[in-house]
């Protein structure tokens, strides 16, 4: 088969995986598709939709240098604001847990709403 039409084939595929909700998968099928084509025309929105499946499963350095990598080679690219966005934000996610991890406090518990909504 034509080299092209594997290649729309295979960035499709993964996509629909990503609309399935199914960020490990497609985080397994654009890692291999980077492998199969790193220089097409698909690579900025590969990183971009890799970062965000990455994300999905928590996999935050991971996806953190997927948009650091889409920044890099396309700052001028319409995705890469939410790149940035999200390299922060998951930053922020990472230090805070980092920070946390000694801290352990009880869920509070609310107290019940009456069925008038009035709270007892």
């Amino acid at each position: 088969p034509y080299q092209g039409s594997l290649m729309v084939t295979g960035y499709d595929e993964a996509m629909e995986l990503l609309r399935k909700s199914d960020f490990a998968g497609t985080a397994n099928a654009l890692s291999a598709f980077r492998k199969r084509w790193p220089s097409s025309g698909y690579t900025d929105s590969v990183l971009f939709w890799l970062g965000n499946a990455q994300y999905g499963v928590r996999q935050y350095k991971e996806a953190i240098t997927s948009f650091r990598t889409l920044v890099a080679g396309s700052p001028d690219n319409a995705k890469a604001p939410e790149a940035m966005l999200a390299i922060v934000l998951m930053d922020h996610v990472m230090r805070h847990r980092a920070q946390n991890m000694d801290v352990q406090c009880a869920t509070p518990v609310l107290p019940a709403a009456a069925p008038n909504g009035k709270i007892s």
